[in-house]
């Protein structure tokens, strides 16, 4: 279902508000111009430390794109076709997790998606970071239905 969104681009809404309905909630807060020029830099499944330079911030042909050490363990590309790390409430930034195709983070539906949320779930907010919040506080709905079914099965 995430294959869907991957070629469509999300709304963009700055200050972190929803201020007109979206469809579908294909949806991100607007990200800072930096953060989307740095992301270009990593290879799919990878951290920015692990591009050819390591550490060093002769990786960024500009020294206004130079990061801190503590940085370089947040820019992280998620690989394509495998398992996805585990859907945390700070989704919503790109220094976070950035999307495998894409110079960008993921949307509030492919996040949701990833969560096994089914396509046709809406979250109610106006709140961009809220949403992601719930997103990456809930059990997964797949995980939650199989562990009904065992102690449905027991009891």
């Amino acid at each position: 279902a995430i294959k869907k969104y991957e070629d469509i681009n999300p709304v963009e809404f700055p200050n972190n508000k929803i201020t007109e309905p979206v469809k579908d909630m294909h949806i991100i807060k607007k990200q800072k111009d930096i953060y989307v020029e740095r992301s270009q830099y990593i290879p799919e499944g990878r951290f920015i430390r692990d591009t050819a330079s390591g550490l060093k911030n002769d990786i960024f042909p500009e020294k206004r794109l130079h990061i801190s050490n503590i940085q370089v363990a947040r820019f992280y590309r998620i690989p394509r076709n495998s398992a996805c790390h585990t859907i945390m409430p700070n989704w919503n930034n790109i220094r976070n997790k950035i999307h495998y195709k894409k110079n960008r983070p993921f949307s509030i539906k492919e996040v949701a998606i990833i969560q096994s949320f089914g396509d046709d779930f809406d979250f109610v907010s106006k709140n961009i970071t809220a949403i992601y919040t719930m997103i990456g506080n809930a059990v997964p709905p797949l995980l939650a239905n199989r562990i009904a079914e065992k102690i449905n099965e027991v009891y």
